[in-house]
């Protein structure tokens, strides 16, 4: 049932209630469990107009995409993402008040990390060497092994993230490695679970989640680590003066860059944890949902093979040039990310100031936005090249892009005013980019490597939705078997100084 409800915010139709009668909190309880659907059905009834949604308490503005291109532009000292993402994400109890000190972790990824890729990628891919015979030892060629997907991924991005993070002397700490990889989980469970208590709750129950001391911990533990190296370094260089060679990983760009309060060796320390919350997220979940994909449609793994060894034969190793030649792949990842959206409302904004849209309608100070990303990508109005926006079909960016007019568009770090995983304008994900091709090379090693598959007799395993949040079955398995050594996949991969 949907009602319209005048608040203080927007005068627009709420969608979820069952009846007038419902209390709002309930509302935005069920919405732990049933926010795809309630979102759906507000887009598929208010497709063009404003409506809201209550998520346990905060209350979302969806608005049409014909805004988008109107909004993504304007000053951050008037709509603001990174008070969207700290007042969604109960910043206070996560320790998310780094991003709202500065923006210094978004300017290095934008302009240090994303134009460095090229150099980059020979890095991770010797330390994806290691990573694989660390968290795969039991692996072999007669037997297959069973292998919860998700924590693999999470720890193979983990270590090839914190190799551009922090370089060789923090990646391979497995005290680093455990804090940066479960802190994200530990922070969304804490949020997740305190969004269900109204606000005057949340300072009593915090203490008593477990979740909410784990948070704390991997933090301190960060704090410590990096605060540390950050301390070393510096003394480093104030020995050796201009002898010295500065590392060339994030941190010291960071440090080489940051001002005032920012240049703490404890605060570089968050926004470091910060930044490699973002990168486990994104590239761990994007690359789980792949190889679960492939695996429920293994008709696709020939090809993409094939696609794979042509380009590096062409190329002669993993570099960022010879990686977004893989057409195929990266069409498979953008399927698979428009199938199993992360997050169902993306272009977070909470307005710092009154906005008067162009036509009219005016959002008072402190309204919080968001476009129905999950439900604009299952609109065939919005579906390029047309097809059922319902069914997986994971070449169907790469056929888009044999016409010449669109070889360099609907690549899966692009964005538009239709596809907003990653959001869109000067706010998308400034490390999209990175997550790109750091997702490619981990799975062309995946693939070449080993033989993956499901377990006998299963499909692939349902997505799990905690309120506008879809991530894969955290007890997913799949079974891996490394390739003989003469196999030709992985001479290929041998040959080609991989």
């Amino acid at each position: 049932m949907l009602r319209s409800i005048g608040t203080r915010s927007v005068k627009a139709p709420m969608v979820g209630h069952r009846s007038v009668l419902e209390p709002a909190w309930l509302v935005g309880y069920r919405f732990t469990t049933q926010g795809r659907s309630m979102l759906r059905a507000g887009y598929k009834n208010f497709r063009d107009k404003i409506f809201k949604v209550r998520c346990n308490g905060l209350e979302v503005v969806l608005l049409p995409n014909r805004y988008i291109d109107e909004l993504r532009n304007v000053p951050e000292e008037k709509v603001s993402p990174p008070k969207a993402l700290f007042t969604k994400g109960l910043g206070h109890y996560v320790g998310m008040n780094i991003i709202m000190e500065s923006r210094l972790h978004v300017h290095i990824v934008q302009q240090r990390l994303t134009p460095n890729l090229v150099s980059i990628m020979p890095q991770l891919q010797q330390e994806l060497e290691f990573a694989l015979e660390a968290e795969l030892p039991d692996c072999r060629t007669d037997e297959w092994v069973s292998v919860n997907v998700q924590d693999l991924l999470a720890r193979l991005v983990g270590r090839l993230s914190a190799r551009v993070l922090a370089g060789p002397e923090l990646c391979r700490k497995e005290e680093w490695l455990s804090a940066s990889v479960k802190h994200s989980g530990h922070a969304f469970a804490t949020s997740m679970t305190l969004r269900m208590f109204p606000g005057w709750l949340r300072p009593i129950v915090a203490p008593m989640i477990p979740f909410y001391w784990r948070a704390r911990s991997d933090l301190a533990t960060a704090k410590r680590l990096v605060g540390a190296l950050v301390e070393r370094r510096r003394a480093t260089e104030a020995q050796q003066g201009t002898a010295y060679e500065k590392p060339n990983d994030l941190l010291q760009w960071m440090m080489d860059e940051a001002t005032g309060t920012d240049a703490f060796p404890h605060k570089l320390a968050h926004r470091l944890l910060f930044v490699s919350d973002a990168s486990v997220l994104t590239t761990g979940i994007l690359t789980t949902h792949f190889l679960l994909d492939l695996c429920a449609h293994p008709q696709y793994l020939k090809p993409l093979l094939a696609e794979i060894t042509h380009v590096l034969r062409e190329g002669g190793n993993f570099q960022r040039t010879m990686v977004h030649k893989m057409v195929h792949l990266d069409s498979f990842l953008k399927e698979s990310q428009r199938m199993n959206t992360t997050f169902l409302m993306t272009f977070d904004r909470v307005l710092n100031t009154p906005i008067t849209l162009s036509d009219g309608i005016k959002l008072p100070k402190d309204t919080h936005v968001a476009m129905p990303t999950d439900a604009m990508l299952h609109d065939p109005t919005y579906l390029p090249g047309g097809g059922d926006p319902d069914s997986f079909d994971p070449f169907r960016y790469a056929r888009l892009r044999q016409k010449p007019e669109n070889a360099h568009r609907y690549q899966l770090a692009m964005t538009d005013s239709t596809s907003l995983p990653f959001g869109h304008g000067k706010h998308a994900c400034p490390g999209r980019f990175f997550a790109s091709s750091e997702a490619k090379l981990l799975l062309c090693n995946l693939l070449l490597r080993f033989e993956i598959r499901l377990p006998d007799g299963q499909t692939r395993p349902d997505n799990l939705l905690v309120a506008e949040n879809l991530v894969p079955d955290p007890a997913a398995r799949l079974l891996f078997r490394k390739r003989a050594v003469g196999d030709e996949l992985s001479r290929n991969l041998r040959t080609l100084g991989a």
